[in-house]
């Protein structure tokens, strides 16, 4: 009777240790939204004439900031700066990131680039403040 009792208690058991690993698998998380860290930057601006001197430079307001996940080629969010060049993306997870803006390498065909800084969030709650992302303007 009681190797009855443990045939009918196995199947139950098997069903957990199933769902545990399937839980636990669902745990491992990559980079991306879902987390409770965030990463803070600025985008300033350096216009050029077409003698290629600065003729102003200034923190970008209501400029484009785009951000990718890991190692992803098409960006997973965007944002825009305030009115002082600042910009942020929330909720993230611990992973790399690159965050990007477009800069303009030529006036004649409006061809623009990107200027990418990479940035590193180790731990939960944390606050990464990236590098400057320098664009030109012409």
């Amino acid at each position: 009777m009681k190797y009855f009792s443990i045939l009918k208690i196995y199947p139950f058991f098997a069903l957990l240790s199933i769902l545990f690993m399937l839980v636990m698998q669902a745990c491992e998380t990559d980079p991306g939204e879902g987390g409770t860290s965030f990463i803070t930057g600025k985008v300033y601006v350096k216009e050029i004439n077409g003698s290629g001197l600065v003729t102003a430079e200034y923190y970008a307001p209501d400029e484009r900031v785009y951000i990718l996940y890991d190692a992803d080629d098409i960006y997973d969010e965007e944002t825009r700066t305030s009115f002082n060049g600042m910009y942020q993306f929330k909720y993230l997870r611990k992973g790399i990131y690159r965050i990007y803006a477009y800069s303009d390498v030529s006036i004649v065909n409006n061809f623009q680039e990107p200027v990418i800084v990479e940035v590193e969030i180790t731990e939960n709650h944390q606050e990464v403040t990236a590098p400057e992302i320098v664009i030109e303007r012409r």
